[in-house]
């Protein structure tokens, strides 16, 4: 089951998710902490102080890179050699060179270096926004002839051959969270598990996806979101995003045939007064 944690204070959820990770581990039960890369550190020194050295080991605390690696070696994968900066602009260039005489806007500039890392760079888009060359090429079939469709047309060719290249034993970090959402099920890593997300504002394409899997899997997934309700406002609302993002959730949830329950909310008594009179003024 989906469930929101909403509050309108940053951080007025951590004492509710904290509390239920505590019951659940205290039960004996098993739980998985998802949070950005950069708070992993401090969710877990919070885990441990709030559970205990005994329930803290229930309780595993991982970013979205952990959880790749993870899942993984649970299925004993081999995710080939990590491409690296200079991996990736020689894939890229050999991708290029390939499919050079194919080209139609490229086909000038293919050995050009400043081509090479703008593609990069709209590859890893397009890898966060989960959009495959097979999608641009479906894209391009509901376009008039001109010189976006040729571009699109040059881009999916040559986003093709690199993927082919970065298949052949490699593993691009852009591609990581696509390929754990395929082994996700194949691990049976969350069954009997409850997730908890904590202090995500958003999420890209490619971790709604990994989330999805998720939902189909663990006994309860909470997501802590800072938004005091999810009645839709304008896009000036403050919260308009964070609110944007419950409702995918939800969406996500209803399409994999998981239930969501009531969006429980907690009115921080210890928020910002000045935060609090902003959000209700505006």
């Amino acid at each position: 089951m989906l469930r929101l944690i909403l509050s309108p204070s940053v951080g007025g959820t951590a004492g509710y998710l904290y509390d239920t990770a505590a019951s659940i581990a205290s039960s004996g039960s098993e739980a998985v902490l998802i949070v950005p890369e950069q708070y992993s550190f401090a969710a877990e020194r919070i885990v441990l102080e709030r559970l205990g050295t005994a329930d803290a080991q229930r309780v595993e605390v991982l970013s979205f890179t952990r959880l790749a690696n993870t899942v993984f070696n649970a299925v004993g994968w081999d995710k080939g050699k990590r491409l690296n900066e200079a991996g990736k602009i020689l894939l890229m260039s050999r991708a290029l060179e390939q499919c050079a005489d194919k080209l139609n806007v490229y086909s000038r500039s293919a050995d050009s270096p400043a081509v090479v890392r703008e593609l990069l760079s709209l590859n890893e888009e397009f890898c966060q926004c989960a959009t495959s060359p097979e999608d641009m090429t479906a894209a391009m079939n509901n376009m008039e002839d001109g010189l976006l469709k040729s571009k699109l047309a040059d881009i999916s060719l040559v986003f093709s051959v690199y993927d082919s290249f970065v298949s052949d034993g490699w593993l691009d970090d852009s591609r990581m969270l696509t390929r754990l959402k395929d082994k996700i099920l194949e691990s049976g890593y969350f069954k009997n598990k409850t997730v908890f997300f904590d202090s995500f504002r958003g999420f890209t394409a490619q971790e709604f996806g990994v989330i999805g899997k998720i939902l189909t899997q663990a006994d309860d997934v909470y997501v802590a979101l800072t938004a005091p309700d999810l009645i839709e406002r304008d896009s000036d609302d403050i919260f308009y995003h964070t609110k944007n993002t419950a409702k995918k959730l939800i969406k996500l949830a209803n399409s994999v045939g998981v239930p969501c329950a009531k969006p429980v909310v907690i009115n921080d008594p210890n928020g910002d007064p000045a935060l609090d009179a902003f959000r209700v003024t505006f």
